[in-house]
């Protein structure tokens, strides 16, 4: 009989013994630590599993998008407000207009890569021009073929059979028709060697067009 009593007072003890270290031995399992080394900024697991601190990426919304283009115009140089609106009639967000909102002039377009990288000189470039072979030619010398989902929405800026410049092809005007509009009218046909063609025009509300200037001051 005391036999029995102690192997069931041994058991008992046991139990508890387990009861009181496994959650103990998985807490301490998940628990990560700072590697004491200077500089070294690295995590490690009980378990001896390194992980590394990511790059925070870059903000990529659009109205930032905007920001960067106007600040890569030299906003404030001449002291003249820009203003960015997103392509018409394009059902992606990937190609940009910015422009001088005070003189109407300085029209110039961007190429807006979401995935494009995580600094902005990859995401975001100024087009000098497009050829005929769909290549747009980036301001910084770089080069990328547009979207081939884009191609027939973009088919436009090929109807005069001449390399497309936005700068020196398209232009913004106040709006004859409405006073809150204003008219973007882009056309090749006087480009030697280009075919005579329509012009492409289409109408912007002055409410879609985003000045980072105005909008800083708001929020500031």
């Amino acid at each position: 009989m005391a036999t029995s009593i102690a192997v069931r007072t041994l058991q008992i003890f046991t139990g508890l013994g387990a009861v009181a270290t496994t959650p103990f031995a998985t807490k301490f399992a998940n628990r990560r630590i700072n590697l004491p080394f200077k500089g070294d900024s690295r995590k490690i697991s009980t378990a001896g599993e390194y992980t590394k601190n990511e790059p925070e990426p870059v903000k990529d919304n659009k109205e930032e998008a905007m920001k960067k283009a106007v600040e890569m115009l030299g906003e404030g140089k001449s002291g003249d407000k820009r203003g960015c609106f997103w392509m018409p009639q394009l059902n992606s967000i990937e190609f940009f207009f910015c422009f001088n909102v005070d003189k109407l002039n300085s029209l110039f377009l961007f190429h807006f890569d979401r995935k494009g990288g995580n600094a902005w000189e990859d995401k975001l470039n100024r087009i000098e021009e497009i050829t005929l072979q769909r290549e747009m030619n980036f301001a910084k010398g770089k080069n990328k073929s547009i979207n081939p989902r884009l191609k027939a929405q973009l088919a436009w800026m090929h109807r005069w059979r001449t390399t497309f410049k936005p700068n020196e092809h398209c232009r913004i005007d106040s709006s004859e028709m409405k006073s809150n509009n204003y008219t973007l009218t882009c056309n090749a046909s006087g480009v030697s060697g280009a075919e005579r063609k329509d012009p492409w025009i289409q109408n912007i509300s002055k409410n879609d067009v985003h000045i980072p200037e105005f909008q800083d001051k708001i929020k500031n």
